[in-house]
């Protein structure tokens, strides 16, 4: 069951688009990393299918935006061990995300340094969305298509191809 206090939409691309949906798995110890709205990186030294650190897009790692965080109910079912909870990712690109920064303790994105403007190339840091001071497609994620500011309060449209 999906919370009702979303941070963030998805405006285009998903689910009749060219996005998809996947489950990943997250150690117990892990769990304040994977919450919906985060972003996520898969863990190269895991099996399969298991979340790494809060992303960052760099050295081209590929970043999935979480839809079902680890706060939801349906992820608390966690595995036979008892070790690992799950998550639900966004997985690829070619879709529209509006992010949404309610409070200072809710960040989706960063809008210090480098304003948020349309056709800046974002990128993702520290598990969230901040603009990249030129386009680098080793790092950037997207780019922003719109605004609504105010400081850091406020929405931005962004469009992630990955």
């Amino acid at each position: 069951m999906s919370l009702l206090n979303s941070k963030f939409d998805i405006l285009r691309g998903w689910p009749d688009g060219s996005a998809c949906v996947e489950e990943l798995t997250v150690l117990v110890a892990d769990k304040a990393k994977a919450t919906a709205g985060k972003w996520v990186t898969l863990d190269a030294a895991a099996a399969n299918y298991q979340i790494s650190d809060a992303a960052a897009s760099t050295g081209k790692v590929t970043c999935f935006l979480v839809l079902e965080g680890t706060e939801e109910s349906s992820s608390g079912a966690s595995d036979a061990i008892g070790t690992n909870l799950h998550c639900t990712v966004l997985l690829g690109g070619g879709y529209v995300v509006r992010l949404e920064n309610k409070a200072a303790d809710s960040e989706m994105f960063l809008n210090v340094g480098v304003n948020m403007t349309p056709g800046l190339a974002v990128r993702v840091n520290g598990g969230i969305i901040s603009g990249a001071a030129a386009v680098d497609e080793d790092n950037c994620v997207g780019f922003v298509l719109a605004t609504n500011l105010t400081g850091n309060l406020g929405t931005i449209d962004v469009y992630i191809d990955i």
